[in-house]
């Protein structure tokens, strides 16, 4: 299955090198075009995968950086109707409110449209921000990405 990628854009970001890094999966590689460097090294990628959307976020995700994952998770929603999207938090070391509210959001365009939309692989400490506030009972978290029906 072919890959599509994109990357954030963001004026005055520094890029990666020209090398493609392996997006993070259940068994099978998939390469993805290296997203760009945001100031704080923060970085958010949108891949396509087994009919999925799937947004990754390596880095901090706070009130700076919240534009960028909502352009891409904006991106990734308008790719299919119903969309399927993943955000996959494998890397991810920091989100704040602000980046919190972003994942909101993009949760609530998801449901109106009748898609899906998943959090893969948070960490533990995710996931307990998740529990306080309640938003582990409204997004479905996930370790892998879920196949889905043909």
């Amino acid at each position: 299955m072919h890959a599509e990628a994109a990357m954030t854009r963001v004026p005055g970001a520094a890029t990666m090198g020209s090398d493609q890094a392996p997006l993070a999966s259940e068994g099978r590689s998939t390469m993805v075009a290296p997203a760009n460097s945001l100031p704080n090294g923060t970085t958010f990628t949108r891949a396509q995968r087994d009919g999925w959307q799937v947004v990754t976020i390596t880095g901090e995700l706070d009130v700076a950086m919240a534009q960028g994952v909502a352009d891409q998770l904006s991106q990734a929603i308008s790719t299919r109707t119903p969309p399927l999207v993943a955000v996959d938090l494998s890397r991810m070391a920091f989100c704040d409110s602000a980046g919190l509210r972003e994942m909101i959001i993009a949760w609530k365009r998801v449901r109106v449209l009748d898609g899906r939309y998943v959090l893969l692989n948070p960490a533990p400490r995710f996931i307990e921000i998740l529990r306080i506030t309640g938003l582990d009972t409204r997004f479905e978290i996930v370790t892998l990405l879920p196949r889905i029906p043909i």
